[in-house]
């Protein structure tokens, strides 16, 4: 599956990574490739603040990195590779990003 700069319009992204999880076939390899905003203003998770989403005054919707990698794990995904970058421009900037790329099953080539 791929989703480039789609997640920026959904906040709660565990039924996404739910419904993946679900038409993963059993076996073999699936990968699963998405663009999400980064949140560079989120705080370190602690014990009683786990960074996850927000809105933003765009009304597009950032995502940490931690709360997506525990989403992967809780899915049975793994990641593969993870890039911060430009995902695009708005107002004539940059908008940095995540580049996932997340394996459930097989083995990485």
């Amino acid at each position: 599956m791929l989703a480039a700069d789609v997640f920026v319009y959904i906040t709660d992204l565990a039924p996404v990574f739910a419904a993946v999880a679900a038409v993963a076939p059993p076996t073999g390899r699936s990968l699963f490739l998405f663009s999400t905003e980064a949140d560079l203003t989120a705080p370190p998770a602690s014990a009683s603040a786990t960074p996850t989403y927000r809105l933003t005054g765009t009304g597009r919707c950032v995502h940490a990195r931690s709360y997506v990698e525990r989403l992967t794990a809780e899915h049975g995904f793994r990641v593969v590779e993870v890039e911060r970058r430009p995902i695009r421009r708005n107002a004539g900037e940059d908008v940095i990003g995540d580049l996932f790329v997340l394996e459930r099953g097989g083995a990485v080539a």
